[in-house]
């Protein structure tokens, strides 16, 4: 081991050191409530009655019926990306009775 790859890892870490901090401070200042506390409705009687209207019986109905689009999507664009399951296919269903394409040319 040469003494450039010897020192290699004390680098890594000296580069990394300042962006664990810059990553530690942004979890830091995004975990401050300032945003919700500066909203005027939040704390009104409209407030409360919206968020009584949001989070009521039928929440977890609408919840799903909210989210069904996406993996309804996902799963057909992977399909469209990926191809559909190959079919097994029986004995004639070929056209004219032919089992398989290659079978027609030999006739």
């Amino acid at each position: 081991m040469t003494k450039r790859e010897a020192g290699r890892g004390e680098g890594d870490a000296a580069r990394m050191l300042p962006r664990l901090l810059a990553a530690a401070i942004l979890i830091g200042l995004l975990a401050l409530p300032t945003a919700a506390d500066a909203c005027p409705i939040c704390a009104s009687e409209t407030g409360a009655e919206v968020r009584a209207g949001i989070f009521n019986e039928d929440f977890g109905w609408n919840l799903l019926v909210t989210v069904l689009p996406f993996p309804l999507m996902l799963g057909i664009a992977a399909a469209l990306h990926f191809g559909f399951a190959p079919r097994e296919r029986g004995e004639g269903d070929g056209v004219d009775g032919a089992s398989s394409p290659t079978s027609a040319g030999a006739r």
